[in-house]
């Protein structure tokens, strides 16, 4: 049996290390020089925004056997909307490091992996169909489905990632910002790498590129960012869901499969899901969309949160800002173990109606 990865990635190497698990050693495609994602930001995983699995990391070793060590614990998240600032402490998260330092969560997929990858190689879907009985495209983007038209995009914006330097970050802390004015729908948020550095991170919906310098002067201005900065990245960000997981011998994982929520951008731990998973499936003839159905919809149920947010203005940003933070919301939301984001679902989406008709 022939088998193909495209893409070294957190879906990539989980996949690959799940086959291998099952003694297949597939061929990795990698376009890059050196195994990992092209953005090495920290991954943050919020209790209250896992998809599925209330300790998704404690899942992953017990079902594919891969274990993966957070490294920092988030026991603070500070909200600021246009006018109101409020912090919520407990254990809330993890945040994993990623890139392509020791123990760094790449670092850790590679190492348990072992498996050789081909550099440097644009692996083209269509020149290598026909030489490999499966294929798991885990590219990282949405290109390949839609190109097919099995996929339909959700979110759509720009972002910039600062690398900023500082004495007195929090590597237990998230900072996050909401402005329509700098980040229309989007956000910005502020995760430390260590103490004295840290990304700083704008995602602006529905702009063009050439707009970014200007929301993101914007958003320094207001907020008062006095950090140095030592080096920015833009890049597209375009969320969606993936309509057909199996298509012929392709199986999409991670990002390429759909596997990131359009409300947050998370999505870190369901790329690592979906790649082992997907292997699972193939090696016993299961049917991979099935087995990933309930985060599918968790998918869906996350894009209701976001076309409701996409409707609101400052003012409704500070009232969203006030009500998550209020002493007893703020406990059962971010401190409650059992409690979920998408529980309120049904009535995002009865909003969502009212406002349609």
């Amino acid at each position: 049996m022939k088998v193909a990865i495209v893409g070294s990635g957190l879906s990539g190497m989980a996949c690959a290390h799940e086959l291998k698990r099952h003694g297949i050693i597939p061929t990795v495609f990698e376009k890059k020089s050196y195994i990992g994602e092209v953005l090495e930001l920290p991954a943050i995983v919020l209790n209250m925004f896992n998809s599925i699995e209330r300790n998704p990391v404690e899942y992953i070793k017990e079902k594919f056997k891969l274990e993966i060590i957070p490294h920092y614990e988030i026991n603070e998240i500070v909200l600021v909307s246009p006018t109101k600032t409020h912090t919520v402490r407990g254990k809330m998260g993890n945040i994993f490091l990623r890139g392509r330092e020791k123990g760094y969560l790449t670092v850790q997929l590679r190492e348990a992996t072992e498996i050789p990858t081909t550099l440097n190689t644009l692996a083209k879907i269509d020149e290598i169909k026909n030489d490999f009985d499966h294929i798991f495209v885990a590219t990282g983007t949405l290109e390949i489905p839609l190109s097919l038209n099995l996929a339909t995009i959700q979110f759509e914006g720009f972002v910039r990632i600062a690398t900023v330097l500082g004495n007195d970050f929090k590597t237990n802390s998230v900072k996050v910002w909401m402005n329509t004015k700098y980040a229309k729908h989007g956000y910005a948020y502020l995760v430390a790498n260590n103490s004295k550095a840290a990304n700083l991170v704008l995602i602006v919906d529905n702009i063009k590129e050439d707009e970014l310098d200007y929301y993101w002067n914007e958003f320094v201005t207001t907020e008062n960012i006095t950090y140095d900065i030592i080096e920015t990245k833009d890049l597209n960000h375009t969320v969606g869901c993936v309509n057909k997981l199996h298509h012929d011998n392709l199986y999409f994982i991670g990002n390429a499969g759909g596997f990131l929520d359009s409300m947050l951008g998370f999505g870190s731990m369901a790329a690592l899901i979906s790649g082992a998973t997907a292997a699972d499936c193939m090696i016993n003839g299961l049917d991979y969309a099935d087995a990933m159905k309930e985060y599918t919809k968790d998918i869906m149920a996350k894009y209701e949160f976001r076309k409701a947010f996409n409707t609101f203005d400052n003012d409704a940003m500070d009232l969203l800002c006030s009500i998550e933070t209020f002493p007893v919301i703020k406990q059962l939301i971010f401190n409650n173990p059992l409690l979920k984001a998408t529980y309120g679902t049904f009535l995002v989406k009865a909003y969502n109606g009212i406002l349609k008709q």
